[in-house]
């Protein structure tokens, strides 16, 4: 029985998509079943400030490094303002 190449191509492309089709089935599936097991102690910065498990920083050059000390200083200048206009108003 001869086969024609746009029947080839036909086949191939169905069952490619075959294959895609019970990869993501596979995945969504071990993914669902795993993920009853990942529980998560940490709830609010608090909890992540007081544990000693996971570690997080910055990069010493990094851009979030700068982006965070420029955001603490201005914090820490809005509570000095602040609390000068408290003792000012009292």
């Amino acid at each position: 029985m001869k086969r024609s190449i746009p029947g080839r191509i036909v086949g191939a492309a169905w069952w490619f998509f075959t294959l895609i089709l019970i990869s993501s089935y596979t995945a969504n599936l071990a993914a669902f079943l795993t993920m009853d097991r990942m529980t998560s102690s940490i709830q609010n910065a608090d909890d992540l400030a007081n544990q000693r498990e996971i570690k997080y920083g910055t990069v010493e050059s990094g851009t979030s490094k700068v982006t965070i000390v420029l955001i603490w200083k201005s914090i820490r200048d809005i509570i000095l303002i602040s609390k000068k206009l408290s003792v000012v108003l009292e």
